[in-house]
């Protein structure tokens, strides 16, 4: 028979297992965090560990390529990255503005059509920052990194990070003694997304 304590009773027991399930949510959610915080401390400590080495390059860096490629080995190792590169400035007979690619280490070959000349890939070599790449010199010159999806880069410096494969892209500025040196890139050529530049 169903009476007022019954009716207390199950609406007790309902009130019970929905609280139960409220803690079994929060509990999941707080483990869910938890690892999330374990991995991201993780990862932090990874940055560290090939910042620290990557210090240990360059203070016997002398300007060789050889040094290059141990610290961009390192830095696309821990970055989880397709390709990354330095490009080093310097000026044509005329005084403008150029880069050029010094050193590069990729994840593992990436896919080139050598048979289809459209689909070649531009040199990064004596480019024009003012013709190809105006926006960066702006940025790079004044200490500004950025980081962006290639399909939303202007047409000049699409055209050229298309031709390497390339989906999203985070650009470092290089100073030595207070001069605009030149720059890293970080490429990821197999999806177009790319985290803040700050971090």
């Amino acid at each position: 028979m169903v009476n007022s304590r019954t009716i207390e009773k199950l609406c007790s027991d309902k009130q019970s297992n929905r609280n139960s399930s409220m803690k079994t949510i929060t509990m999941e959610e707080k483990a869910g965090n938890l690892n999330s915080q374990e991995v991201n401390l993780a990862s932090h400590q990874l940055y560290l560990e090939a910042l620290v080495q990557v210090e240990r390059y360059l203070l016997t860096f002398n300007g060789e390529s050889e040094c290059y490629s141990d610290i961009l080995q390192t830095l696309g190792s821990v970055c989880k990255v397709s390709r990354v590169y330095v490009c080093e400035n310097h000026r044509s007979e005329l005084g403008e503005l150029l880069m050029s690619q010094k050193a590069e280490w990729c994840v593992r070959l990436l896919g080139r059509n050598n048979d289809n000349p459209s689909s070649q890939s531009l040199s990064l070599e004596n480019l024009s920052y003012e013709d190809f790449f105006p926006r960066w010199i702006e940025l790079l010159a004044n200490g500004e990194p950025f980081s962006g999806i290639v399909t939303d880069f202007p047409e000049s410096e699409r055209k050229i990070l298309a031709s390497r494969g390339v989906l999203s892209t985070l650009i470092l500025p290089i100073f030595t003694q207070g001069e605009f040196f030149g720059f890293i890139g970080f490429d990821n050529c197999e999806e177009a997304k790319f985290g803040n530049p700050q971090k």
